[in-house]
């Protein structure tokens, strides 16, 4: 699995850019229609958890959308689970997104 918009950093508020996610084996891209997968990231005093939107299935990619209040300042710890529905999910390794505090 590639993160692909990844390292970015995002100041707090933002709502874009997404996270681009693309999910392949051996350089082939897998077909992930039907599937569910789910960011968790740690912040100060919760986990946020979004379900990404499957934006092309068969050529495997999909987005994790932020919405505003999602994007807290300070460094978050994250992962992401893949759930095909019939094999049991797979988590990838952990990974930090930094979100820049907002002047005001």
């Amino acid at each position: 699995m590639v993160i692909e918009s990844h390292p970015h950093i995002w100041s707090e508020g933002d709502t874009k850019p997404v996270l681009k996610i693309s999910v392949a084996s051996g350089g082939t891209a897998v077909d992930i229609t039907g599937w569910v997968i789910t960011l968790r990231m740690r912040r100060a005093t919760d986990v946020l958890t979004k379900v990404a939107v499957i934006t092309d299935g068969v050529g495997g990619l999909a987005e994790i959308q932020w919405v505003a209040g999602d994007l807290l300042g300070g460094e978050h710890r994250a992962e992401i689970t893949l759930d095909n529905g019939t094999a049991g999910e797979e988590t990838t390794k952990k990974f930090n997104i930094e979100v820049q505090e907002r002047i005001s």
